[in-house]
Protein backbone atom coordinates (compact mmCIF):
# COMPACT_ATOMS: atom_id res chain seq x y z
CA UNK A 1 0.00 0.00 0.00
CA UNK A 2 2.73 2.51 0.94
CA UNK A 3 4.36 2.61 -2.55
CA UNK A 4 0.99 3.77 -3.89
CA UNK A 5 1.20 6.95 -1.82
CA UNK A 6 4.18 8.51 -3.59
CA UNK A 7 4.05 12.14 -4.71
CA UNK A 8 4.10 10.99 -8.33
CA UNK A 9 1.04 8.80 -7.88
CA UNK A 10 -0.85 11.53 -6.05
CA UNK A 11 -0.05 13.90 -8.93
CA UNK A 12 -1.32 11.25 -11.39
CA UNK A 13 -4.42 9.98 -9.53
CA UNK A 14 -5.18 6.99 -11.74
CA UNK A 15 -2.06 5.29 -10.37
CA UNK A 16 -3.35 5.79 -6.84
CA UNK A 17 -7.08 5.18 -7.16
CA UNK A 18 -7.23 2.35 -9.72
CA UNK A 19 -5.44 -0.09 -7.38
CA UNK A 20 -7.62 1.19 -4.53
CA UNK A 21 -10.69 0.33 -6.62
CA UNK A 22 -9.45 -3.27 -6.64
CA UNK A 23 -9.03 -3.16 -2.87
CA UNK A 24 -12.56 -1.77 -2.62
CA UNK A 25 -13.90 -4.71 -4.63
CA UNK A 26 -12.17 -7.21 -2.35
CA UNK A 27 -13.56 -5.44 0.74
CA UNK A 28 -17.05 -5.49 -0.78
CA UNK A 29 -16.79 -9.26 -1.21
CA UNK A 30 -16.00 -9.93 2.46
CA UNK A 31 -19.59 -10.86 3.45
CA UNK A 32 -19.81 -13.36 0.60
CA UNK A 33 -16.39 -14.78 1.43
CA UNK A 34 -17.51 -15.16 5.03
CA UNK A 35 -20.65 -16.91 3.82
CA UNK A 36 -18.49 -19.31 1.81
CA UNK A 37 -15.74 -20.01 4.34
CA UNK A 38 -17.01 -18.90 7.78
CA UNK A 39 -20.83 -18.88 7.70
CA UNK A 40 -21.10 -18.15 11.41
CA UNK A 41 -19.40 -14.77 10.89
CA UNK A 42 -21.43 -13.68 7.86
CA UNK A 43 -24.21 -12.23 10.02
CA UNK A 44 -21.73 -9.77 11.57
CA UNK A 45 -21.64 -7.68 8.39
CA UNK A 46 -24.20 -4.87 7.91
CA UNK A 47 -27.03 -5.70 5.52
CA UNK A 48 -25.90 -3.53 2.59
CA UNK A 49 -22.14 -3.89 3.08
CA UNK A 50 -21.34 -5.33 -0.35
CA UNK A 51 -23.53 -2.93 -2.36
CA UNK A 52 -22.33 0.15 -0.48
CA UNK A 53 -18.67 -0.86 -0.75
CA UNK A 54 -18.89 -1.68 -4.46
CA UNK A 55 -20.43 1.74 -5.10
CA UNK A 56 -18.26 3.94 -2.90
CA UNK A 57 -14.97 2.11 -2.45
CA UNK A 58 -14.65 0.31 -5.80
CA UNK A 59 -16.58 2.37 -8.36
CA UNK A 60 -15.93 5.53 -6.34
CA UNK A 61 -12.16 5.09 -6.47
CA UNK A 62 -12.29 4.15 -10.16
CA UNK A 63 -14.40 7.18 -11.01
CA UNK A 64 -12.24 9.55 -8.94
CA UNK A 65 -9.03 8.25 -10.52
CA UNK A 66 -10.41 8.54 -14.04
CA UNK A 67 -12.04 11.94 -13.62
CA UNK A 68 -9.08 13.58 -11.90
CA UNK A 69 -6.79 12.22 -14.61
CA UNK A 70 -9.04 13.24 -17.52
CA UNK A 71 -10.15 16.69 -16.34
CA UNK A 72 -6.82 18.46 -17.00
CA UNK A 73 -7.00 17.38 -20.65
CA UNK A 74 -10.72 18.08 -20.98
CA UNK A 75 -10.40 21.57 -19.46
CA UNK A 76 -6.91 22.36 -20.81
CA UNK A 77 -5.88 23.13 -17.23
CA UNK A 78 -2.79 21.28 -15.93
CA UNK A 79 -3.17 22.59 -12.37
CA UNK A 80 -1.51 20.42 -9.69
CA UNK A 81 -3.68 17.61 -8.32
CA UNK A 82 -1.51 16.33 -5.46
CA UNK A 83 -3.39 18.05 -2.62
CA UNK A 84 -6.82 17.11 -3.97
CA UNK A 85 -5.73 13.49 -4.48
CA UNK A 86 -4.49 13.35 -0.89
CA UNK A 87 -7.76 14.75 0.49
CA UNK A 88 -9.83 12.28 -1.54
CA UNK A 89 -7.54 9.48 -0.40
CA UNK A 90 -8.18 10.42 3.25
CA UNK A 91 -11.94 10.52 2.61
CA UNK A 92 -11.82 7.15 0.83
CA UNK A 93 -9.93 5.72 3.82
CA UNK A 94 -12.59 7.20 6.13
CA UNK A 95 -15.31 5.32 4.21
CA UNK A 96 -13.27 2.13 4.49
CA UNK A 97 -12.69 2.58 8.23
CA UNK A 98 -16.33 3.40 8.95
CA UNK A 99 -17.75 0.61 6.81
CA UNK A 100 -18.95 -1.54 9.76
CA UNK A 101 -21.13 1.41 10.82
CA UNK A 102 -23.58 2.32 8.01
CA UNK A 103 -24.43 5.89 9.04
CA UNK A 104 -20.83 7.20 9.54
CA UNK A 105 -19.74 5.39 6.36
CA UNK A 106 -22.58 7.05 4.44
CA UNK A 107 -21.63 10.50 5.72
CA UNK A 108 -17.97 9.90 4.82
CA UNK A 109 -19.13 8.87 1.32
CA UNK A 110 -21.23 12.03 1.12
CA UNK A 111 -18.19 14.22 1.88
CA UNK A 112 -16.11 12.21 -0.63
CA UNK A 113 -18.61 12.82 -3.43
CA UNK A 114 -19.15 16.46 -2.41
CA UNK A 115 -15.42 17.13 -2.53
CA UNK A 116 -15.09 15.47 -5.95
CA UNK A 117 -18.10 17.54 -7.10
CA UNK A 118 -16.50 20.76 -5.86
CA UNK A 119 -13.16 19.88 -7.45
CA UNK A 120 -14.83 19.14 -10.80
CA UNK A 121 -17.04 22.24 -10.63
CA UNK A 122 -14.07 24.49 -9.94
CA UNK A 123 -12.13 23.11 -12.91
CA UNK A 124 -15.13 23.30 -15.25
CA UNK A 125 -16.31 26.77 -14.20
CA UNK A 126 -12.78 28.19 -14.17
CA UNK A 127 -12.31 27.07 -17.77
CA UNK A 128 -15.89 27.88 -18.83
CA UNK A 129 -16.41 24.43 -20.32
CA UNK A 130 -20.19 24.07 -20.37
CA UNK A 131 -19.99 20.65 -22.03
CA UNK A 132 -18.82 19.17 -18.72
CA UNK A 133 -21.62 20.53 -16.52
CA UNK A 134 -23.38 17.16 -16.78
CA UNK A 135 -20.53 15.59 -14.78
CA UNK A 136 -21.07 18.12 -11.99
CA UNK A 137 -24.77 17.25 -11.87
CA UNK A 138 -24.06 13.51 -11.76
CA UNK A 139 -21.53 13.91 -8.95
CA UNK A 140 -23.99 16.04 -7.00
CA UNK A 141 -26.62 13.31 -7.45
CA UNK A 142 -24.17 10.73 -6.08
CA UNK A 143 -23.54 12.96 -3.04
CA UNK A 144 -27.32 13.32 -2.58
CA UNK A 145 -27.76 9.54 -2.69
CA UNK A 146 -25.03 9.07 -0.07
CA UNK A 147 -26.70 11.71 2.12
CA UNK A 148 -30.10 10.04 1.77
CA UNK A 149 -28.57 6.70 2.70
CA UNK A 150 -26.97 8.27 5.76
CA UNK A 151 -30.38 9.54 6.87
CA UNK A 152 -32.13 6.25 6.13
CA UNK A 153 -30.08 3.14 5.19
CA UNK A 154 -32.32 1.66 2.52
CA UNK A 155 -31.43 -0.68 -0.32
CA UNK A 156 -33.62 1.28 -2.75
CA UNK A 157 -31.34 4.29 -2.31
CA UNK A 158 -28.37 2.15 -3.33
CA UNK A 159 -30.33 1.09 -6.43
CA UNK A 160 -30.71 4.78 -7.28
CA UNK A 161 -26.98 5.22 -6.73
CA UNK A 162 -26.22 2.42 -9.20
CA UNK A 163 -28.47 4.15 -11.74
CA UNK A 164 -26.69 7.48 -11.21
CA UNK A 165 -23.33 5.76 -11.57
CA UNK A 166 -24.58 4.34 -14.87
CA UNK A 167 -25.51 7.85 -16.02
CA UNK A 168 -21.85 8.69 -15.42
CA UNK A 169 -20.93 5.61 -17.47
CA UNK A 170 -23.19 6.81 -20.30
CA UNK A 171 -21.42 10.19 -20.30
CA UNK A 172 -17.89 8.81 -19.98
CA UNK A 173 -18.54 6.24 -22.71
CA UNK A 174 -18.97 9.03 -25.24
CA UNK A 175 -15.45 10.33 -24.66
CA UNK A 176 -13.87 6.92 -24.13
CA UNK A 177 -15.74 5.56 -27.14
CA UNK A 178 -14.40 8.31 -29.38
CA UNK A 179 -10.84 7.52 -28.29
CA UNK A 180 -11.05 3.74 -28.74
CA UNK A 181 -13.03 4.05 -31.98
CA UNK A 182 -10.37 6.22 -33.61
CA UNK A 183 -7.64 3.96 -32.24
CA UNK A 184 -9.41 0.94 -33.75
CA UNK A 185 -9.55 2.66 -37.13
CA UNK A 186 -5.85 3.54 -36.92
CA UNK A 187 -4.92 -0.01 -35.84
CA UNK A 188 -6.91 -1.42 -38.75
CA UNK A 189 -5.16 0.76 -41.33
CA UNK A 190 -8.02 3.25 -41.66
CA UNK A 191 -6.34 6.19 -39.96
CA UNK A 192 -7.67 8.62 -42.58
CA UNK A 193 -11.18 8.04 -41.21
CA UNK A 194 -12.56 9.63 -38.04
CA UNK A 195 -14.97 8.03 -35.59
CA UNK A 196 -17.39 10.36 -33.80
CA UNK A 197 -20.13 8.90 -31.58
CA UNK A 198 -23.55 10.48 -31.87
CA UNK A 199 -23.87 13.15 -29.17
CA UNK A 200 -27.67 13.18 -29.44
CA UNK A 201 -28.09 9.51 -28.51
CA UNK A 202 -25.64 10.07 -25.64
CA UNK A 203 -27.68 12.99 -24.32
CA UNK A 204 -31.01 11.23 -24.79
CA UNK A 205 -29.89 8.06 -22.99
CA UNK A 206 -28.47 10.06 -20.07
CA UNK A 207 -31.61 12.23 -19.82
CA UNK A 208 -34.01 9.28 -19.87
CA UNK A 209 -31.98 7.42 -17.26
CA UNK A 210 -31.86 10.59 -15.16
CA UNK A 211 -35.65 10.87 -15.45
CA UNK A 212 -35.96 7.24 -14.36
CA UNK A 213 -33.85 7.99 -11.26
CA UNK A 214 -35.98 11.01 -10.33
CA UNK A 215 -39.29 9.23 -10.92
CA UNK A 216 -38.16 6.19 -8.91
CA UNK A 217 -36.88 8.40 -6.07
CA UNK A 218 -40.28 10.11 -5.95
CA UNK A 219 -42.02 6.75 -5.53
CA UNK A 220 -43.87 6.66 -8.83
CA UNK A 221 -45.99 3.64 -9.70
CA UNK A 222 -44.09 0.55 -10.84
CA UNK A 223 -45.55 0.60 -14.41
CA UNK A 224 -44.29 4.17 -14.91
CA UNK A 225 -40.84 3.14 -13.74
CA UNK A 226 -41.02 0.04 -15.94
CA UNK A 227 -41.76 1.96 -19.12
CA UNK A 228 -38.97 4.42 -18.36
CA UNK A 229 -36.56 1.53 -17.78
CA UNK A 230 -37.53 0.11 -21.18
CA UNK A 231 -37.09 3.56 -22.74
CA UNK A 232 -33.63 3.70 -21.17
CA UNK A 233 -32.80 0.30 -22.66
CA UNK A 234 -33.99 1.48 -26.09
CA UNK A 235 -31.94 4.68 -25.91
CA UNK A 236 -28.84 2.75 -24.86
CA UNK A 237 -29.45 0.20 -27.63
CA UNK A 238 -29.56 3.04 -30.16
CA UNK A 239 -26.02 3.94 -29.13
CA UNK A 240 -24.81 0.45 -30.01
CA UNK A 241 -25.57 0.81 -33.73
CA UNK A 242 -22.66 3.22 -34.23
CA UNK A 243 -20.30 0.34 -33.38
CA UNK A 244 -21.73 -2.02 -36.01
CA UNK A 245 -18.74 -1.95 -38.34
CA UNK A 246 -16.10 -4.61 -38.83
CA UNK A 247 -13.49 -1.85 -39.01
CA UNK A 248 -14.27 -1.16 -35.35
CA UNK A 249 -15.24 -4.58 -34.02
CA UNK A 250 -11.99 -6.17 -35.22
CA UNK A 251 -10.32 -4.45 -32.25
CA UNK A 252 -10.56 -6.56 -29.09
CA UNK A 253 -10.94 -3.50 -26.84
CA UNK A 254 -13.93 -2.36 -28.91
CA UNK A 255 -15.52 -5.79 -28.54
CA UNK A 256 -15.00 -5.62 -24.77
CA UNK A 257 -16.60 -2.17 -24.64
CA UNK A 258 -19.48 -3.40 -26.81
CA UNK A 259 -20.11 -6.47 -24.64
CA UNK A 260 -20.40 -4.38 -21.47
CA UNK A 261 -22.63 -1.83 -23.23
CA UNK A 262 -24.86 -4.68 -24.39
CA UNK A 263 -25.12 -5.90 -20.79
CA UNK A 264 -26.26 -2.40 -19.82
CA UNK A 265 -29.06 -2.58 -22.39
CA UNK A 266 -30.08 -6.07 -21.23
CA UNK A 267 -30.12 -4.98 -17.59
CA UNK A 268 -32.55 -2.09 -18.11
CA UNK A 269 -34.71 -4.15 -20.48
CA UNK A 270 -35.00 -6.87 -17.82
CA UNK A 271 -35.64 -4.27 -15.13
CA UNK A 272 -38.44 -2.72 -17.18
CA UNK A 273 -40.11 -6.09 -17.68
CA UNK A 274 -39.79 -6.77 -13.94
CA UNK A 275 -41.49 -3.51 -13.02
CA UNK A 276 -44.25 -4.05 -15.55
CA UNK A 277 -45.46 -7.20 -13.88
CA UNK A 278 -42.75 -9.83 -13.42
CA UNK A 279 -41.23 -8.96 -10.02
CA UNK A 280 -39.20 -12.19 -9.96
CA UNK A 281 -36.92 -10.53 -12.53
CA UNK A 282 -36.18 -7.48 -10.37
CA UNK A 283 -33.26 -8.81 -8.32
CA UNK A 284 -31.61 -10.58 -11.30
CA UNK A 285 -31.91 -7.37 -13.33
CA UNK A 286 -30.42 -5.27 -10.55
CA UNK A 287 -27.45 -7.62 -10.16
CA UNK A 288 -26.94 -7.71 -13.94
CA UNK A 289 -26.71 -3.91 -13.93
CA UNK A 290 -24.45 -3.75 -10.86
CA UNK A 291 -21.99 -6.45 -11.93
CA UNK A 292 -21.96 -6.82 -15.72
CA UNK A 293 -22.63 -3.14 -16.39
CA UNK A 294 -21.24 -1.00 -13.56
CA UNK A 295 -18.33 -3.10 -12.27
CA UNK A 296 -17.37 -4.39 -15.72
CA UNK A 297 -17.40 -0.87 -17.16
CA UNK A 298 -15.24 0.33 -14.26
CA UNK A 299 -12.77 -2.40 -15.21
CA UNK A 300 -12.93 -1.49 -18.93
CA UNK A 301 -12.36 2.22 -18.29
CA UNK A 302 -9.53 1.56 -15.82
CA UNK A 303 -7.91 -0.80 -18.35
CA UNK A 304 -8.08 1.78 -21.16
CA UNK A 305 -6.95 4.73 -19.03
CA UNK A 306 -4.29 2.64 -17.31
CA UNK A 307 -2.39 1.90 -20.51
CA UNK A 308 -3.01 5.18 -22.36
CA UNK A 309 -1.93 7.37 -19.45
CA UNK A 310 1.12 5.18 -18.92
CA UNK A 311 2.35 6.02 -22.41
CA UNK A 312 1.54 2.58 -23.86
CA UNK A 313 -0.40 1.65 -26.97
CA UNK A 314 -4.04 0.77 -26.34
CA UNK A 315 -4.07 -2.96 -25.75
CA UNK A 316 -5.82 -5.40 -23.44
CA UNK A 317 -3.40 -8.04 -22.23
CA UNK A 318 -4.59 -11.67 -22.12
CA UNK A 319 -5.09 -11.51 -18.35
CA UNK A 320 -7.08 -8.28 -18.74
CA UNK A 321 -9.34 -9.96 -21.29
CA UNK A 322 -9.75 -12.88 -18.91
CA UNK A 323 -10.62 -10.47 -16.09
CA UNK A 324 -13.38 -8.90 -18.19
CA UNK A 325 -14.71 -12.30 -19.22
CA UNK A 326 -14.76 -13.39 -15.58
CA UNK A 327 -16.68 -10.37 -14.35
CA UNK A 328 -19.23 -10.77 -17.14
CA UNK A 329 -19.56 -14.45 -16.28
CA UNK A 330 -20.03 -13.60 -12.61
CA UNK A 331 -22.85 -11.19 -13.37
CA UNK A 332 -24.56 -13.61 -15.74
CA UNK A 333 -24.29 -16.39 -13.17
CA UNK A 334 -25.86 -14.17 -10.50
CA UNK A 335 -28.67 -13.19 -12.88
CA UNK A 336 -29.48 -16.47 -14.61
CA UNK A 337 -28.70 -18.56 -11.54
CA UNK A 338 -31.42 -16.77 -9.59
CA UNK A 339 -33.89 -17.42 -12.42
CA UNK A 340 -33.02 -20.90 -13.68
CA UNK A 341 -30.94 -22.69 -11.06
CA UNK A 342 -31.08 -20.85 -7.74
CA UNK A 343 -28.54 -22.33 -5.37
CA UNK A 344 -25.58 -21.34 -3.25
CA UNK A 345 -23.07 -21.94 -6.06
CA UNK A 346 -24.73 -19.91 -8.84
CA UNK A 347 -25.84 -17.01 -6.64
CA UNK A 348 -22.85 -16.66 -4.29
CA UNK A 349 -19.84 -18.86 -5.05
CA UNK A 350 -19.42 -18.25 -8.80
CA UNK A 351 -20.00 -14.46 -8.72
CA UNK A 352 -17.68 -14.06 -5.73
CA UNK A 353 -14.90 -16.10 -7.33
CA UNK A 354 -15.27 -14.32 -10.68
CA UNK A 355 -15.27 -10.78 -9.27
CA UNK A 356 -12.37 -11.48 -6.89
CA UNK A 357 -10.30 -13.07 -9.67
CA UNK A 358 -11.10 -10.25 -12.12
CA UNK A 359 -9.91 -7.45 -9.86
CA UNK A 360 -6.91 -9.49 -8.72
CA UNK A 361 -5.82 -10.00 -12.33
CA UNK A 362 -6.21 -6.29 -13.01
CA UNK A 363 -4.22 -5.32 -9.92
CA UNK A 364 -1.36 -7.71 -10.69
CA UNK A 365 -1.06 -6.54 -14.29
CA UNK A 366 -1.44 -2.81 -13.78
CA UNK A 367 0.64 -2.44 -10.65
CA UNK A 368 3.46 -3.89 -12.73
CA UNK A 369 2.74 -1.41 -15.54
CA UNK A 370 2.66 1.52 -13.12
CA UNK A 371 6.02 0.49 -11.61
CA UNK A 372 7.88 0.30 -14.91
CA UNK A 373 6.38 3.22 -16.84
CA UNK A 374 6.18 6.98 -16.47
CA UNK A 375 2.72 8.58 -16.23
CA UNK A 376 1.47 10.72 -19.12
Amino acid sequence: MIPLLTLRNREHPFRLFFPLACLGAWVALLPWLALLFAPARAAAFPLHWHAFAFLNLCAGAGFAGFLMTALPAWTDDPAPRRVHSTILLVLWAAILTALPYPAPAAWAACVFWLYLTAYTARRVIHNRNSRLISFILVLAMLAACATAYGLKPDGDILHRMVDVMLIAVALVNFRVGRAIGNQALADGGHGALTFMPNPYTKNISALILGLYVIVAACGAAEPIQGWLALATAAALAARLQEWHSLMLLRAHYVRAHYAVSLALVAGYALLGIAQLGLPALFSPARHLLAITAMLAMVLVIMSIAGVRHSGLDLHFYPDTRLALALILAGGISRCLGALLLPNFITIYAIPTACIAAAFTLYALRYLGIFRRTEPH
